[in-house]
């Protein structure tokens, strides 16, 4: 156990130096460095989230992370690439020796990574996205079809909840039935 309390000597001294806020959640690489640019995230991004929130994305991230480390040859996440991001897949949902989590898992899971990636986008510390982005067609209960996006945003400003739907409390036309 002494090797890796040695790997964290100093750490604590070392968030107070970087300002990270007591409580944070934060990263650490598997040899015990912390890296200031992917721990920015929980600050810029998800400052403003509630702590559970962010010990969320923290260990969704770890686990993404950790399985680029470890399965994929100690890649870092600034080389990680769309193979990376469907090995980590195949791992978490179908590998017979993995952890075959369930659908709404991989979907935060992946959530969480895309996130993350479009964040490291916009501050310029990534060139693309390993998760790929699919255009979707918009939903509405009251289009014709996929792709009835002018009609959705037509009505826009008629809040839907499941309870309005079901109770038919939401009108086409944007317009309250009371």
């Amino acid at each position: 156990m002494r090797e890796f309390s040695a790997l964290f000597a100093g750490l604590g001294q070392r968030l107070d130096e970087l300002g990270v806020p007591e409580g944070q959640p934060f990263l650490s690489s598997p040899t015990g460095e912390y890296d200031v640019e992917p721990n920015r995230y929980f600050s810029v991004w998800l400052g403003s989230s509630p702590w559970n929130t962010q010990a969320a994305h923290a260990r969704d991230l770890r686990t993404f992370l950790d399985f680029l480390w470890f399965a994929r040859g100690e890649h870092s996440w600034r080389g990680t690439t769309v193979d990376d991001r469907a090995a980590f897949e195949w791992w978490r949902r179908r590998d017979e020796y993995g952890p075959q989590v369930e659908d709404s898992t991989w979907d935060r899971e992946v959530l969480t990574v895309n996130q993350f990636y479009l964040w490291a986008i916009e501050q310029d510390l990534m060139r693309s996205n390993p998760i790929r982005q699919r255009a979707v067609a918009a939903w509405s209960p009251w289009s014709s079809g996929a792709g009835d996006y002018e009609r959705l945003v037509q009505h826009s400003e008629c809040l839907i909840t499941w309870a309005a739907i079901t109770l038919g409390a939401c009108l086409p036309q944007g317009r309250d039935r009371s």
